[in-house]
């Protein structure tokens, strides 16, 4: 089994050298957006610029060629 960031390597997760602490959540758009919708209006209305919330593409675990689309929520101090 690889390190995540090994296996999202192609993503480019950023510098962790240069920082104190860094927590990523990966998901599935859909799981992202089966969660309460007041739950994610809160989280996306949060003013911090170290919080970044991005909607990507990941490849498919049972096809690479096969994008899936995701959201990619990273916090770094």
């Amino acid at each position: 089994m690889q390190n995540p960031i090994s296996v999202f390597d192609y993503l480019n997760l950023g510098d962790q050298q240069n920082t104190k602490f860094q927590t990523i959540a990966l998901m599935k758009k859909s799981k992202y957006f089966s969660f309460p919708e007041q739950d994610r209006i809160q989280i996306e209305a949060l003013s911090d610029n170290k919080l970044q919330i991005n909607e990507i593409n990941i490849k498919s675990p049972n096809n690479p060629v096969k994008l899936i689309p995701a959201i990619l929520i990273k916090y770094t101090i």
